[in-house]
Order: structure tokens, then sequence, then C-alpha cells
């Protein structure tokens, strides 16, 4: 998981560097025209999707791992809430408890920004 996260994250990295240097090497000198800025702005929207990211799949490796405290703050897969009732479980028959924290995590993290 940890290389997979460095992977991806060297990759987006590179990708912001790559269209900087684009613009560094199209772009008038000294421009403030927002046509010829436009570059650097693509570059800084995908810069914090790329930390976005980053943090959102750190959080999804180390939060299935986390204390009994903290993960009851989160809410069980299916549910609103993080308090549930054994009802709420019976969809989730036959799942290992541990992949049910996991898919609970998951959903948890794809609603959060």
């Amino acid at each position: 998981m940890k290389a997979e996260i460095r992977d991806r994250l060297d990759k987006n990295l590179t990708r912001v560097r790559n269209l900087v240097e684009f613009f560094r090497e199209r772009a008038p000198t000294n421009t403030k025209q927002v046509k010829d800025t436009d570059m650097l702005r693509a570059a800084t929207v995908f810069l914090h999707a790329t930390l976005e990211d980053f943090l959102r799949s750190i959080a999804a490796w180390k939060l299935p791992l986390a204390s009994a405290e903290i993960l009851s703050k989160i809410p069980l897969s299916g549910t609103e809430n993080p308090r549930f009732t054994l009802g709420d479980l019976v969809s989730h028959r036959g799942k290992e408890v541990t992949k049910l924290i996991k898919l609970s995590v998951d959903t948890y993290l794809e609603r959060s920004s």
C-alpha cells in the first residue's frame, strides 16, 4: 500500500511539474493575461487534487488499524451515524470484521473531503 501511494504521488507531482515547465517554456515573460496563466491555475488545481488523494490514501491505509476510540467516530457502511444496531449488521452477514471495518472506512472517506 505504501509503495502504491508513493508511486501515485510521484506520478502526480511529476504531472504538476510538467504543467509548470510547459508554462515557463511557452508563456510570455511577466504576463498577467488570464489566458496566459491558465496553465498555472490548472497546475494548482491538480496539485490540490494530488494532496487530497495523498491524504485520503494515507487515511484509507491507516484508519482500519486505528483504535476503537477513533473508529467509533466512523459510521458502519450503509448507515449514517457511528451508532448502529444489530439490525444494521444484517446486510453484512458473512463478512469478516476486518473487511467490514475497511469497507466502512472506505465508504466514509468517499463522502469526506
